[in-house]
Protein backbone atom coordinates (compact mmCIF):
# COMPACT_ATOMS: atom_id res chain seq x y z
CA UNK A 1 0.00 0.00 0.00
CA UNK A 2 2.86 2.38 0.69
CA UNK A 3 4.97 1.64 -2.43
CA UNK A 4 7.63 0.09 -0.20
CA UNK A 5 10.50 -1.95 -1.59
CA UNK A 6 10.57 -4.18 1.47
CA UNK A 7 7.23 -5.16 2.98
CA UNK A 8 5.77 -6.87 6.03
CA UNK A 9 4.53 -10.50 5.74
CA UNK A 10 0.86 -9.44 5.61
CA UNK A 11 1.54 -7.57 2.34
CA UNK A 12 3.49 -10.29 0.50
CA UNK A 13 0.69 -11.03 -1.93
CA UNK A 14 2.77 -11.53 -5.08
CA UNK A 15 5.09 -13.94 -3.28
CA UNK A 16 2.12 -15.91 -1.95
CA UNK A 17 0.57 -16.40 -5.37
CA UNK A 18 3.77 -16.87 -7.41
CA UNK A 19 6.55 -18.03 -5.08
CA UNK A 20 8.82 -15.17 -6.22
CA UNK A 21 10.25 -13.34 -3.20
CA UNK A 22 12.27 -10.54 -4.85
CA UNK A 23 11.72 -6.91 -3.88
CA UNK A 24 10.65 -5.83 -7.40
CA UNK A 25 8.13 -7.53 -9.65
CA UNK A 26 4.59 -7.45 -11.01
CA UNK A 27 2.33 -10.48 -11.40
CA UNK A 28 -0.58 -10.62 -13.85
CA UNK A 29 -3.09 -13.47 -14.00
CA UNK A 30 -5.64 -13.95 -16.78
CA UNK A 31 -8.11 -16.78 -17.34
CA UNK A 32 -5.50 -18.69 -19.35
CA UNK A 33 -2.06 -17.40 -18.32
CA UNK A 34 0.08 -16.11 -15.47
CA UNK A 35 3.06 -13.81 -16.09
CA UNK A 36 5.62 -12.07 -13.92
CA UNK A 37 7.81 -9.07 -14.77
CA UNK A 38 11.05 -8.34 -12.91
CA UNK A 39 14.31 -6.54 -13.63
CA UNK A 40 17.83 -7.84 -14.24
CA UNK A 41 18.66 -8.20 -10.55
CA UNK A 42 16.14 -11.01 -10.26
CA UNK A 43 16.06 -12.88 -13.58
CA UNK A 44 17.91 -15.93 -12.23
CA UNK A 45 16.12 -15.86 -8.88
CA UNK A 46 12.66 -15.59 -10.40
CA UNK A 47 13.36 -18.47 -12.76
CA UNK A 48 14.21 -20.61 -9.73
CA UNK A 49 11.39 -19.46 -7.43
CA UNK A 50 8.27 -19.20 -9.61
CA UNK A 51 5.85 -21.94 -8.55
CA UNK A 52 4.54 -23.94 -10.29
CA UNK A 53 7.24 -23.05 -12.83
CA UNK A 54 5.40 -24.37 -15.87
CA UNK A 55 2.39 -22.17 -15.08
CA UNK A 56 4.30 -18.87 -15.04
CA UNK A 57 5.74 -16.91 -17.94
CA UNK A 58 8.82 -14.96 -16.80
CA UNK A 59 9.17 -11.55 -18.45
CA UNK A 60 12.78 -10.40 -18.16
CA UNK A 61 12.60 -6.61 -18.15
CA UNK A 62 15.31 -4.90 -20.14
CA UNK A 63 16.03 -7.81 -22.47
CA UNK A 64 15.24 -7.75 -26.21
CA UNK A 65 12.01 -9.51 -27.05
CA UNK A 66 10.54 -9.11 -23.58
CA UNK A 67 7.26 -7.15 -23.85
CA UNK A 68 6.28 -4.52 -21.32
CA UNK A 69 3.29 -5.17 -19.10
CA UNK A 70 1.13 -2.94 -21.30
CA UNK A 71 2.26 -4.57 -24.54
CA UNK A 72 1.52 -8.03 -23.19
CA UNK A 73 -1.94 -7.06 -21.96
CA UNK A 74 -2.74 -5.61 -25.39
CA UNK A 75 -1.79 -8.94 -26.95
CA UNK A 76 -3.90 -10.96 -24.52
CA UNK A 77 -7.07 -8.88 -24.19
CA UNK A 78 -9.99 -7.94 -26.41
CA UNK A 79 -11.04 -4.34 -27.05
CA UNK A 80 -12.64 -2.68 -24.00
CA UNK A 81 -11.76 -5.57 -21.67
CA UNK A 82 -11.50 -4.68 -17.99
CA UNK A 83 -8.30 -5.32 -16.07
CA UNK A 84 -8.71 -5.56 -12.32
CA UNK A 85 -6.12 -4.16 -9.94
CA UNK A 86 -5.76 -3.03 -6.33
CA UNK A 87 -5.45 0.76 -6.50
CA UNK A 88 -3.55 0.81 -3.21
CA UNK A 89 -0.72 -1.30 -4.65
CA UNK A 90 -0.13 0.48 -7.96
CA UNK A 91 1.51 3.89 -7.71
CA UNK A 92 -0.25 6.72 -9.48
CA UNK A 93 2.69 7.03 -11.89
CA UNK A 94 2.49 3.32 -12.75
CA UNK A 95 -1.26 3.66 -13.15
CA UNK A 96 -0.90 6.64 -15.48
CA UNK A 97 1.76 4.97 -17.65
CA UNK A 98 -0.20 1.74 -17.91
CA UNK A 99 -3.45 3.55 -18.74
CA UNK A 100 -1.65 5.29 -21.60
CA UNK A 101 -0.18 2.02 -22.91
CA UNK A 102 -3.60 0.36 -22.93
CA UNK A 103 -5.33 3.07 -25.00
CA UNK A 104 -5.00 1.37 -28.43
CA UNK A 105 -7.56 -1.25 -27.34
CA UNK A 106 -9.38 1.00 -24.88
CA UNK A 107 -8.62 -1.47 -22.09
CA UNK A 108 -9.95 -0.27 -18.75
CA UNK A 109 -8.01 -0.52 -15.48
CA UNK A 110 -10.69 -1.28 -12.90
CA UNK A 111 -10.02 -0.96 -9.14
CA UNK A 112 -11.11 -4.04 -7.19
CA UNK A 113 -11.93 -4.07 -3.47
CA UNK A 114 -11.18 -6.07 -1.41
CA UNK A 115 -7.91 -7.48 -2.71
CA UNK A 116 -8.49 -10.88 -4.34
CA UNK A 117 -5.34 -12.46 -2.89
CA UNK A 118 -6.38 -11.35 0.59
CA UNK A 119 -9.73 -13.06 0.09
CA UNK A 120 -8.09 -16.31 -1.00
CA UNK A 121 -5.67 -16.45 1.93
CA UNK A 122 -7.90 -14.79 4.51
CA UNK A 123 -7.46 -17.56 7.08
CA UNK A 124 -3.67 -17.59 6.92
CA UNK A 125 -2.87 -13.93 6.24
CA UNK A 126 -0.51 -12.49 8.89
CA UNK A 127 -1.80 -9.48 10.85
CA UNK A 128 -0.70 -5.88 10.37
CA UNK A 129 2.53 -5.41 12.38
CA UNK A 130 2.25 -3.18 15.45
CA UNK A 131 5.78 -2.40 16.62
CA UNK A 132 6.28 0.34 19.19
CA UNK A 133 7.34 3.66 17.68
CA UNK A 134 10.30 5.48 19.22
CA UNK A 135 11.75 8.97 18.93
CA UNK A 136 14.69 9.64 16.62
CA UNK A 137 16.18 12.49 18.69
CA UNK A 138 17.45 15.77 17.33
CA UNK A 139 20.95 14.75 18.44
CA UNK A 140 20.81 12.26 15.57
CA UNK A 141 18.33 13.88 13.17
CA UNK A 142 19.90 17.33 13.28
CA UNK A 143 16.55 19.04 12.62
CA UNK A 144 13.38 18.93 14.72
CA UNK A 145 10.10 17.56 13.42
CA UNK A 146 8.52 20.98 13.97
CA UNK A 147 11.11 22.56 11.65
CA UNK A 148 10.47 19.95 8.96
CA UNK A 149 6.72 20.52 9.14
CA UNK A 150 7.29 24.29 8.93
CA UNK A 151 9.34 23.73 5.77
CA UNK A 152 6.49 21.68 4.28
CA UNK A 153 4.05 24.49 5.07
CA UNK A 154 6.33 27.03 3.43
CA UNK A 155 6.37 24.77 0.40
CA UNK A 156 2.57 24.60 0.44
CA UNK A 157 2.49 28.38 0.41
CA UNK A 158 5.01 28.57 -2.43
CA UNK A 159 3.10 26.10 -4.57
CA UNK A 160 -0.35 27.43 -3.70
CA UNK A 161 -1.41 24.05 -2.31
CA UNK A 162 -3.79 23.33 0.56
CA UNK A 163 -2.35 20.04 1.72
CA UNK A 164 0.37 17.44 1.25
CA UNK A 165 -0.35 13.72 1.49
CA UNK A 166 2.52 11.36 2.33
CA UNK A 167 2.14 7.60 2.13
CA UNK A 168 5.80 6.53 1.76
CA UNK A 169 6.82 5.18 5.16
CA UNK A 170 10.38 6.50 5.16
CA UNK A 171 9.16 10.00 4.26
CA UNK A 172 6.63 9.99 7.10
CA UNK A 173 9.11 8.75 9.70
CA UNK A 174 11.70 11.25 8.51
CA UNK A 175 9.29 14.19 8.85
CA UNK A 176 8.11 13.12 12.30
CA UNK A 177 11.55 12.03 13.59
CA UNK A 178 10.20 8.64 14.62
CA UNK A 179 11.36 5.11 13.89
CA UNK A 180 9.91 1.64 14.40
CA UNK A 181 10.24 -1.96 13.25
CA UNK A 182 7.03 -2.74 11.35
CA UNK A 183 9.12 -4.01 8.43
CA UNK A 184 12.13 -6.27 8.91
CA UNK A 185 15.44 -4.39 8.55
CA UNK A 186 13.65 -1.11 7.79
CA UNK A 187 13.01 1.16 10.83
CA UNK A 188 9.54 2.43 9.88
CA UNK A 189 5.97 2.57 11.17
CA UNK A 190 3.14 1.69 8.76
CA UNK A 191 1.11 4.89 8.58
CA UNK A 192 -0.03 7.91 6.54
CA UNK A 193 0.54 11.64 7.04
CA UNK A 194 -1.42 14.71 5.91
CA UNK A 195 0.01 18.20 6.41
CA UNK A 196 -2.03 21.39 5.89
CA UNK A 197 -1.19 25.01 6.73
CA UNK A 198 -2.67 24.49 10.21
CA UNK A 199 -2.66 20.76 10.93
CA UNK A 200 -0.47 17.69 10.73
CA UNK A 201 -2.37 14.41 11.12
CA UNK A 202 -0.58 11.07 11.52
CA UNK A 203 -2.71 8.03 10.72
CA UNK A 204 -1.26 5.27 12.90
CA UNK A 205 -2.42 2.51 15.23
CA UNK A 206 -2.70 3.97 18.73
CA UNK A 207 -1.27 0.82 20.30
CA UNK A 208 2.08 1.70 18.74
CA UNK A 209 2.35 5.03 20.55
CA UNK A 210 4.04 5.37 23.94
CA UNK A 211 3.66 8.36 26.29
CA UNK A 212 7.09 9.51 25.07
CA UNK A 213 5.91 9.48 21.46
CA UNK A 214 2.70 11.33 22.35
CA UNK A 215 4.77 14.05 24.05
CA UNK A 216 7.12 14.21 21.08
CA UNK A 217 4.22 14.58 18.64
CA UNK A 218 2.64 17.28 20.76
CA UNK A 219 5.86 19.32 20.59
CA UNK A 220 5.63 19.22 16.80
CA UNK A 221 1.92 20.04 16.73
CA UNK A 222 1.03 16.61 15.34
CA UNK A 223 -2.29 14.90 16.09
CA UNK A 224 -3.16 11.26 15.43
CA UNK A 225 -6.03 9.35 13.86
CA UNK A 226 -6.48 5.56 13.54
CA UNK A 227 -4.60 4.05 10.61
CA UNK A 228 -7.73 2.40 9.25
CA UNK A 229 -9.54 5.77 9.10
CA UNK A 230 -7.19 7.25 6.48
CA UNK A 231 -9.24 6.52 3.35
CA UNK A 232 -12.53 7.62 4.91
CA UNK A 233 -10.76 10.81 6.07
CA UNK A 234 -9.77 11.51 2.46
CA UNK A 235 -13.41 11.27 1.38
CA UNK A 236 -14.25 14.31 3.51
CA UNK A 237 -11.08 16.37 3.24
CA UNK A 238 -11.35 20.00 2.12
CA UNK A 239 -9.07 21.84 -0.27
CA UNK A 240 -8.52 22.90 -3.86
CA UNK A 241 -4.97 21.73 -4.48
CA UNK A 242 -2.97 18.80 -3.06
CA UNK A 243 0.68 17.81 -3.34
CA UNK A 244 1.37 14.10 -3.89
CA UNK A 245 4.44 12.13 -4.89
CA UNK A 246 2.93 10.14 -7.76
CA UNK A 247 5.79 7.62 -7.71
CA UNK A 248 5.33 6.85 -4.01
CA UNK A 249 1.59 7.38 -3.64
CA UNK A 250 -0.98 4.68 -4.33
CA UNK A 251 -3.47 5.34 -7.10
CA UNK A 252 -6.23 4.94 -4.49
CA UNK A 253 -5.09 8.17 -2.80
CA UNK A 254 -5.06 9.93 -6.16
CA UNK A 255 -8.58 8.70 -6.96
CA UNK A 256 -9.94 9.80 -3.57
CA UNK A 257 -8.53 13.31 -3.88
CA UNK A 258 -9.77 13.61 -7.46
CA UNK A 259 -13.26 12.68 -6.30
CA UNK A 260 -13.05 15.66 -3.94
CA UNK A 261 -12.47 17.85 -7.00
CA UNK A 262 -8.86 18.65 -6.15
CA UNK A 263 -6.11 19.71 -8.50
CA UNK A 264 -3.24 17.27 -7.86
CA UNK A 265 0.35 18.42 -8.22
CA UNK A 266 3.18 15.90 -8.58
CA UNK A 267 5.68 16.81 -5.90
CA UNK A 268 8.67 15.11 -4.28
CA UNK A 269 9.56 17.84 -1.78
CA UNK A 270 9.95 15.45 1.18
CA UNK A 271 11.91 12.93 -0.88
CA UNK A 272 14.41 15.58 -1.93
CA UNK A 273 14.74 17.16 1.51
CA UNK A 274 15.31 13.75 3.10
CA UNK A 275 17.98 12.82 0.57
CA UNK A 276 20.17 15.84 1.41
CA UNK A 277 21.76 14.94 4.73
CA UNK A 278 22.62 17.64 7.25
CA UNK A 279 25.95 17.72 9.07
CA UNK A 280 24.62 15.85 12.10
CA UNK A 281 23.29 13.05 9.90
CA UNK A 282 26.52 12.89 7.89
CA UNK A 283 28.59 12.60 11.05
CA UNK A 284 26.39 9.77 12.28
CA UNK A 285 26.63 7.99 8.94
CA UNK A 286 30.43 8.25 8.88
CA UNK A 287 30.74 6.96 12.44
CA UNK A 288 28.50 3.95 11.94
CA UNK A 289 30.46 3.02 8.82
CA UNK A 290 33.62 2.72 10.90
CA UNK A 291 31.99 0.33 13.36
CA UNK A 292 30.33 -1.58 10.56
CA UNK A 293 33.70 -1.99 8.86
CA UNK A 294 35.12 -3.55 12.02
CA UNK A 295 32.38 -6.18 11.82
CA UNK A 296 33.01 -6.93 8.14
CA UNK A 297 36.79 -7.09 8.53
CA UNK A 298 36.34 -9.41 11.53
CA UNK A 299 34.02 -11.57 9.45
CA UNK A 300 36.43 -11.93 6.53
CA UNK A 301 39.26 -12.76 8.95
CA UNK A 302 37.06 -15.39 10.63
CA UNK A 303 36.05 -16.91 7.30
CA UNK A 304 39.60 -17.12 5.97
CA UNK A 305 40.76 -18.77 9.19
CA UNK A 306 37.98 -21.35 9.03
CA UNK A 307 38.83 -22.24 5.44
CA UNK A 308 42.56 -22.43 6.16
CA UNK A 309 41.79 -24.98 8.88
CA UNK A 310 39.72 -27.02 6.46
CA UNK A 311 36.47 -26.46 8.34
CA UNK A 312 33.14 -26.60 6.53
CA UNK A 313 31.46 -23.18 6.32
CA UNK A 314 28.27 -22.58 4.35
CA UNK A 315 26.95 -19.35 2.86
CA UNK A 316 24.27 -19.43 5.57
CA UNK A 317 26.94 -19.71 8.29
CA UNK A 318 28.64 -16.60 6.91
CA UNK A 319 25.37 -14.64 6.89
CA UNK A 320 24.65 -15.68 10.49
CA UNK A 321 28.17 -14.72 11.58
CA UNK A 322 27.86 -11.36 9.82
CA UNK A 323 24.75 -10.56 11.83
CA UNK A 324 26.37 -11.72 15.07
CA UNK A 325 29.45 -9.52 14.55
CA UNK A 326 27.38 -6.49 13.58
CA UNK A 327 25.20 -6.93 16.66
CA UNK A 328 28.31 -6.41 18.80
CA UNK A 329 28.92 -2.94 17.36
CA UNK A 330 27.97 0.35 18.98
CA UNK A 331 24.38 1.55 18.34
CA UNK A 332 23.49 -1.50 16.23
CA UNK A 333 19.76 -2.02 15.67
CA UNK A 334 19.34 -4.61 12.89
CA UNK A 335 20.53 -5.61 9.46
CA UNK A 336 19.62 -3.16 6.69
CA UNK A 337 18.68 -6.01 4.31
CA UNK A 338 19.05 -9.77 4.17
CA UNK A 339 22.72 -10.60 3.76
CA UNK A 340 23.73 -11.66 0.25
CA UNK A 341 26.31 -14.39 0.79
CA UNK A 342 27.08 -16.14 -2.49
CA UNK A 343 29.81 -18.64 -3.27
CA UNK A 344 30.74 -19.41 -6.86
CA UNK A 345 27.65 -19.53 -9.10
CA UNK A 346 25.38 -18.20 -6.36
CA UNK A 347 27.30 -14.92 -6.52
CA UNK A 348 25.77 -14.43 -9.97
CA UNK A 349 22.29 -14.33 -8.41
CA UNK A 350 22.34 -10.61 -7.71
CA UNK A 351 20.03 -10.65 -4.66
CA UNK A 352 20.77 -14.20 -3.52
CA UNK A 353 19.70 -15.12 0.01
CA UNK A 354 21.08 -18.40 1.39
CA UNK A 355 18.88 -20.65 3.47
CA UNK A 356 20.09 -23.15 6.02
CA UNK A 357 18.96 -26.26 4.17
CA UNK A 358 20.33 -25.57 0.71
CA UNK A 359 23.21 -23.12 1.24
CA UNK A 360 26.38 -23.97 -0.66
CA UNK A 361 29.71 -24.54 1.05
CA UNK A 362 32.21 -21.69 0.78
CA UNK A 363 35.43 -23.08 -0.67
CA UNK A 364 38.92 -21.79 -1.41
CA UNK A 365 38.65 -22.41 -5.14
CA UNK A 366 35.65 -20.16 -5.83
CA UNK A 367 34.93 -16.45 -5.73
CA UNK A 368 32.83 -15.36 -2.76
CA UNK A 369 30.52 -12.32 -2.90
CA UNK A 370 29.30 -10.66 0.30
CA UNK A 371 26.78 -7.81 0.10
CA UNK A 372 25.61 -6.77 3.54
CA UNK A 373 24.68 -3.84 5.75
CA UNK A 374 23.36 -2.71 9.08
CA UNK A 375 20.94 -0.29 10.66
CA UNK A 376 22.53 1.81 13.40
CA UNK A 377 21.03 4.62 15.45
CA UNK A 378 23.33 6.99 13.58
CA UNK A 379 22.98 5.69 10.05
CA UNK A 380 22.59 2.87 7.55
CA UNK A 381 25.31 0.86 5.81
CA UNK A 382 25.54 -1.13 2.58
CA UNK A 383 28.80 -2.62 1.30
CA UNK A 384 29.85 -5.36 -1.11
CA UNK A 385 33.19 -7.12 -1.34
CA UNK A 386 34.21 -9.96 -3.63
CA UNK A 387 37.09 -12.11 -2.39
CA UNK A 388 38.98 -15.29 -3.21
CA UNK A 389 40.58 -17.43 -0.50
CA UNK A 390 42.73 -19.50 -2.85
CA UNK A 391 44.34 -18.75 -6.20
CA UNK A 392 41.99 -16.91 -8.59
CA UNK A 393 42.06 -17.67 -12.30
CA UNK A 394 43.35 -15.10 -14.76
CA UNK A 395 39.80 -14.68 -16.07
CA UNK A 396 38.48 -13.97 -12.57
CA UNK A 397 41.24 -11.42 -12.00
CA UNK A 398 40.52 -9.79 -15.36
CA UNK A 399 36.80 -9.43 -14.65
CA UNK A 400 37.37 -8.18 -11.11
CA UNK A 401 39.95 -5.65 -12.28
CA UNK A 402 37.59 -4.29 -14.93
CA UNK A 403 34.89 -3.86 -12.27
CA UNK A 404 37.43 -2.12 -10.02
CA UNK A 405 38.49 0.22 -12.84
CA UNK A 406 34.86 1.20 -13.34
CA UNK A 407 34.42 1.81 -9.64
CA UNK A 408 37.51 4.03 -9.49
CA UNK A 409 36.57 5.91 -12.66
CA UNK A 410 33.19 6.92 -11.26
CA UNK A 411 34.37 7.49 -7.68
CA UNK A 412 36.98 10.00 -8.88
CA UNK A 413 34.76 11.78 -11.40
CA UNK A 414 34.21 15.54 -11.08
CA UNK A 415 31.02 16.88 -12.63
CA UNK A 416 29.01 20.11 -12.88
CA UNK A 417 25.93 20.90 -10.78
CA UNK A 418 22.73 19.67 -12.37
CA UNK A 419 24.29 16.35 -13.38
CA UNK A 420 22.00 13.33 -13.07
CA UNK A 421 22.70 9.66 -12.48
CA UNK A 422 21.83 8.59 -16.00
CA UNK A 423 24.69 10.79 -17.26
CA UNK A 424 27.24 9.27 -14.85
CA UNK A 425 26.22 5.60 -14.94
CA UNK A 426 28.34 4.77 -17.99
CA UNK A 427 31.53 5.94 -16.22
CA UNK A 428 31.39 2.71 -14.19
CA UNK A 429 30.79 0.52 -17.27
CA UNK A 430 33.39 1.80 -19.72
CA UNK A 431 36.16 -0.62 -18.73
CA UNK A 432 33.77 -3.56 -19.01
CA UNK A 433 32.36 -2.30 -22.31
CA UNK A 434 35.83 -2.33 -23.86
CA UNK A 435 35.84 -6.10 -23.32
CA UNK A 436 32.24 -6.58 -24.45
CA UNK A 437 30.99 -7.06 -20.87
CA UNK A 438 28.29 -5.35 -18.78
CA UNK A 439 25.89 -5.86 -15.86
CA UNK A 440 22.09 -5.76 -15.67
CA UNK A 441 21.50 -3.50 -12.69
CA UNK A 442 21.92 0.13 -11.76
CA UNK A 443 25.29 1.35 -10.58
CA UNK A 444 24.18 3.01 -7.37
CA UNK A 445 21.44 4.25 -5.07
CA UNK A 446 21.00 6.64 -2.20
CA UNK A 447 21.10 5.33 1.38
CA UNK A 448 19.04 6.71 4.27
CA UNK A 449 20.14 7.97 7.68
CA UNK A 450 18.91 5.12 9.92
CA UNK A 451 16.26 4.59 7.29
CA UNK A 452 15.76 2.73 3.98
CA UNK A 453 18.91 1.18 2.55
CA UNK A 454 17.66 2.14 -0.94
CA UNK A 455 16.70 5.80 -1.18
CA UNK A 456 15.84 8.25 -3.95
CA UNK A 457 15.13 10.44 -5.75
CA UNK A 458 18.66 10.29 -7.14
CA UNK A 459 20.55 7.22 -8.28
CA UNK A 460 23.07 5.90 -10.78
CA UNK A 461 21.38 3.98 -13.57
CA UNK A 462 20.93 3.73 -17.32
CA UNK A 463 17.17 3.94 -16.75
CA UNK A 464 15.36 7.15 -17.66
CA UNK A 465 13.91 7.36 -14.12
CA UNK A 466 17.20 8.54 -12.66
CA UNK A 467 16.91 12.16 -13.76
CA UNK A 468 17.19 13.88 -10.38
CA UNK A 469 20.43 15.90 -10.12
CA UNK A 470 23.05 15.22 -7.48
CA UNK A 471 23.36 17.76 -4.69
CA UNK A 472 25.89 18.17 -1.86
CA UNK A 473 24.93 16.08 1.18
CA UNK A 474 23.37 13.24 -0.78
CA UNK A 475 24.69 9.73 -0.22
CA UNK A 476 25.20 7.33 -3.11
CA UNK A 477 26.57 3.83 -3.54
CA UNK A 478 28.90 2.99 -6.40
CA UNK A 479 28.58 -0.73 -7.12
CA UNK A 480 29.50 -1.93 -10.60
CA UNK A 481 29.62 -5.67 -11.10
CA UNK A 482 29.96 -8.54 -13.51
CA UNK A 483 28.10 -11.87 -13.41
CA UNK A 484 28.53 -15.18 -15.24
CA UNK A 485 25.52 -17.40 -14.68
CA UNK A 486 26.57 -20.79 -13.33
CA UNK A 487 30.09 -19.56 -12.59
CA UNK A 488 30.56 -16.48 -10.39
CA UNK A 489 29.51 -12.96 -9.49
CA UNK A 490 31.65 -9.88 -8.83
CA UNK A 491 30.60 -6.58 -7.27
CA UNK A 492 32.55 -3.81 -5.52
CA UNK A 493 30.37 -1.41 -3.54
CA UNK A 494 31.22 1.62 -1.42
CA UNK A 495 29.03 4.39 -0.02
CA UNK A 496 30.00 7.95 -0.91
CA UNK A 497 28.83 11.46 -0.10
CA UNK A 498 28.25 14.09 -2.78
CA UNK A 499 30.29 17.22 -2.03
CA UNK A 500 31.67 20.40 -3.56
CA UNK A 501 35.20 20.05 -4.94
CA UNK A 502 37.80 22.65 -5.81
CA UNK A 503 38.71 23.07 -9.47
CA UNK A 504 40.97 25.61 -11.23
CA UNK A 505 37.93 27.35 -12.69
CA UNK A 506 34.21 27.64 -11.95
CA UNK A 507 32.03 27.57 -15.04
CA UNK A 508 29.13 30.04 -14.65
CA UNK A 509 30.35 30.70 -11.11
CA UNK A 510 29.15 27.32 -9.83
CA UNK A 511 31.46 24.97 -7.90
CA UNK A 512 31.84 21.47 -9.27
CA UNK A 513 30.76 18.30 -7.49
CA UNK A 514 32.48 15.03 -6.66
CA UNK A 515 32.34 12.15 -4.22
CA UNK A 516 33.84 11.41 -0.80
CA UNK A 517 34.11 7.72 0.05
CA UNK A 518 33.15 6.68 3.60
CA UNK A 519 33.29 2.87 3.33
CA UNK A 520 36.49 1.82 5.10
CA UNK A 521 36.80 -1.85 4.14
CA UNK A 522 39.83 -2.86 2.06
CA UNK A 523 39.52 -4.13 -1.50
CA UNK A 524 41.31 -7.46 -1.97
CA UNK A 525 44.45 -6.95 -4.07
CA UNK A 526 44.90 -10.68 -4.76
CA UNK A 527 42.02 -10.38 -7.22
CA UNK A 528 43.58 -7.44 -9.08
CA UNK A 529 45.69 -7.64 -12.23
CA UNK A 530 47.92 -4.60 -11.69
CA UNK A 531 49.08 -4.68 -15.32
CA UNK A 532 45.60 -3.51 -16.35
CA UNK A 533 45.64 -0.50 -14.02
CA UNK A 534 46.89 3.01 -14.71
CA UNK A 535 49.31 4.45 -12.17
CA UNK A 536 46.56 6.75 -10.90
CA UNK A 537 44.33 3.71 -10.33
CA UNK A 538 47.06 1.85 -8.45
CA UNK A 539 47.54 4.94 -6.28
CA UNK A 540 43.80 5.12 -5.61
CA UNK A 541 43.67 1.46 -4.55
CA UNK A 542 46.74 1.72 -2.32
CA UNK A 543 45.52 4.98 -0.77
CA UNK A 544 42.07 3.48 -0.13
CA UNK A 545 43.45 0.41 1.62
CA UNK A 546 45.91 2.46 3.66
CA UNK A 547 43.09 4.77 4.76
CA UNK A 548 41.09 1.72 5.82
CA UNK A 549 44.02 0.52 7.92
CA UNK A 550 44.57 3.93 9.51
CA UNK A 551 40.86 4.35 10.26
CA UNK A 552 40.18 0.90 11.68
CA UNK A 553 43.39 0.16 13.58
CA UNK A 554 42.34 2.11 16.71
CA UNK A 555 38.98 0.30 16.76
CA UNK A 556 40.18 -3.31 16.42
CA UNK A 557 40.88 -5.07 19.71
CA UNK A 558 42.23 -8.36 18.36
CA UNK A 559 45.92 -8.57 17.40
CA UNK A 560 45.15 -11.40 14.96
CA UNK A 561 42.48 -9.39 13.16
CA UNK A 562 44.71 -6.32 13.07
CA UNK A 563 47.56 -8.31 11.53
CA UNK A 564 45.17 -9.77 8.96
CA UNK A 565 44.01 -6.24 8.10
CA UNK A 566 47.60 -5.05 7.71
CA UNK A 567 48.29 -7.88 5.28
CA UNK A 568 45.15 -7.07 3.29
CA UNK A 569 46.16 -3.41 3.04
CA UNK A 570 49.70 -3.95 1.75
CA UNK A 571 50.27 -1.84 -1.38
CA UNK A 572 50.56 -3.38 -4.82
Amino acid sequence: EHQSEYIAPYAKRREWISGFSGSAGTAVITQEKAALWTDGRYHIQANAELTPRDEWVLMKEGLPGSPTLGQWLLSQCQTSDKIGFDARLLSQRQNSILQHELQPKELVLTPIKPNLIDQIRSDERPPLPLSTAFVHPIERSGVSSAEKIRAIREHLKTTGADLLVASALDEICWVLNVRGSDITNTPVIISYLIVTPNTAVWFVSDSQLSPEIHAHLKEGGVTTQPYEDFHSYLQNIEGQRALVNDLRCGASVYFALKQRGMDLVENDFITEQKSIKNNVELEGIKNCHKHDAVAVVSLLHWLENKLEKGEVVTEYDVAEKAEQLRSQQKDYVSLSFDTISGSGPNGAIIHYKPNKESAATVTKDKLFLLDSGGQYLGGTTDVTRTVHFGIPTEHEKLCNTLVLKGHINLATTIFPPGTTGIRLDSFARQALWKYGLDYRHGTGHGVGAFMNVHEGPHGLSYRETKKFPFKPGMTITIEPGYYEEGNFGIRIENLLIVKHVKTPFMFAGSPSLGFENITCIPIQTKLVDASLLEQSEIKWLNDHNQWCLDTLSPLIQSDDILQWLKNECLPI
